[in-house]
């Protein structure tokens, strides 16, 4: 039981601690609750959704249960992160588990909608790992994954340059992209894909009101530009 203790404890917390769902939680909620049934395939057509299948599956499916899902796997993915990059001490490990919970980590994103924005980099971390450890293709799937939670996932596949060997980063490159490919194919298939055409209104205080006026609406090729 000792072993497992710097995974269940800091997980424990995090579920104990899990902040309600809310923010955009209402809109994914209904949107995945749509795509476990029989309507799947209207699911991406509404733009306002800008998430991937795999967090409206959990959204669908656990509710308002979500965060207490969430947060405890958010504080898995510290310890396996921190373990990844070769911390071996269980106390450490621990530790850094419970300080992800005091800072927020495991919480972020519950209260808007979008843990994504902590999820990603945790996945993209272990990635690097494998990858770097020659384990190209289980690396390039957990980046292709991490696609289906938001579509900027992908982003991840960087990741794979750290591969030993060049000639096994390419095929590595391919199969991310296939697995992110194969989770929208069957909207696009269907004619219902409609995440690309969602367009952003310029905020006063933003970066970009410095370039363009406040209130300006921005579709995704720029802010591909941007990013």
């Amino acid at each position: 039981m000792k072993r497992y203790l710097p995974w269940l404890l800091p997980a424990a917390c995090a579920a104990a601690l899990a902040p309600p769902a809310s923010g955009d939680f209402d809109l994914f909620h209904r949107a995945g609750q749509g795509l476990l049934s029989g309507s799947w395939s209207h699911t991406l057509a509404d733009p306002v959704v800008q998430v991937g299948p795999l967090q409206l599956v959990l959204f669908g499916s656990l509710g308002h249960w979500v965060g207490f899902v969430i947060a405890p796997a958010l504080a898995l993915l510290v310890v396996a992160a921190v373990r990844s990059v070769g911390v071996r001490d269980p106390q450490v490990l621990m530790l850094i588990g419970l300080l992800s919970i005091l800072t927020g980590l495991t919480s972020s994103g519950i209260d808007s909608g979008h843990p994504a924005d902590a999820l990603l980099p945790l996945l993209w971390i272990l990635a690097a790992s494998k990858a770097h450890r020659g384990k190209t293709l289980s690396a390039a799937v957990l980046v292709g994954l991490s696609a289906g939670f938001e579509t900027w996932g992908i982003l991840g596949i960087a990741v794979l340059a750290l591969a030993p060997r060049f000639r096994s980063a390419l095929p590595a490159a391919a199969l991310a992209a296939g697995v992110a490919a194969a989770l929208y194919l069957p909207f696009i298939l269907e004619h219902q894909f409609a995440m690309g055409s969602y367009q952003w209104h310029v905020s006063d205080t933003s970066l970009l009101s410095h370039f363009v006026a406040a209130g300006t609406s921005i579709g995704w090729p720029l802010r591909i530009q941007i990013g």
